[in-house]
């Protein structure tokens, strides 16, 4: 229900674009598709890489003007991974992200600049109820492209250092002093516009929505022979 309604605010605020923004469309991040990631350094001897796999935001593009990019995101904390259970729990405490009080990460941009070959973007980082301006360097993968069903895509990378002090992640006890103040963010946002035309074939008692379920229950074999069954008794149906 909330990426429903994430898709549908999206199609409202692209629709409510004036004619100076006529180009500019709204797209939902993938989350599927993305990856919001992180790399911090334990006691100068190795790297842990991880993960916030739950992730949704929104970002308004301009194929002809990347300077009218605007990217819109909220990461939840407690989903992060990196590979071992009980370090992801120790990092939602206190001393870290402290999860249960802040359970959300925010990134909102407010300017994209030209600066040589790179593009800029700056915004607020809200991190454990701290807000901080960051800039750094975006690139684009790919521009406004369709997807093999139609959806419209767009595809940029990101790297960008941040300090944990900065927010006040990570006390000064053993684990928090043995990990380097600068982590490496890692990311990769895939932004997807529905083709709704698709979408409408898995509606309720559409033929798509009755062969998906059908596969999911009875495996696709079975599904699709039962699929055949149906058609042989109300072919006008399909």
């Amino acid at each position: 229900m909330m990426k429903q309604n994430l898709i549908y605010a999206c199609f409202l605020l692209s629709l409510s674009c004036s004619n100076a923004f006529a180009q500019t469309q709204a797209f939902d991040i993938d989350a599927s598709h993305s990856k919001v990631g992180f790399t911090a350094n334990l006691a100068g001897l190795v790297d842990v890489d991880g993960t916030f796999p739950d992730f949704e935001g929104t970002i308004l593009y301009d194929e002809q003007d990347v300077s009218k990019l605007s990217v819109s995101a909220l990461i939840k904390v407690a989903t992060i991974h990196t590979g071992e259970l009980h370090r992801d729990e120790h990092l939602q405490k206190e001393e870290f992200f402290d999860a249960q009080k802040y359970p959300n990460i925010e990134f909102r941009s407010n300017h994209v600049k030209k600066s040589g070959k790179k593009w800029l973007m700056s915004g607020t980082l809200k991190m454990k109820g701290v807000e901080k301006q960051i800039e750094f360097p975006i690139q684009k993968v790919h521009g406004l492209t369709k997807d093999p069903w139609d959806n419209q895509r767009i595809t940029f990378t990101a790297e960008l250092p941040i300090k944990r002090s900065d927010f006040g992640i990570g006390a000064a006890d053993f684990w928090g002093s043995s990990i380097k103040n600068e982590v490496i963010i890692k990311l990769t946002i895939s932004g997807r516009i529905f083709n709704t035309d698709l979408m409408s074939v898995f509606e309720e008692g559409k033929p798509g929505k009755i062969l998906y379920d059908l596969i999911v229950e009875k495996g696709i074999e079975t599904g699709i022979q039962q699929m055949e069954e149906i058609k042989k008794t109300n072919p006008d149906f399909f």
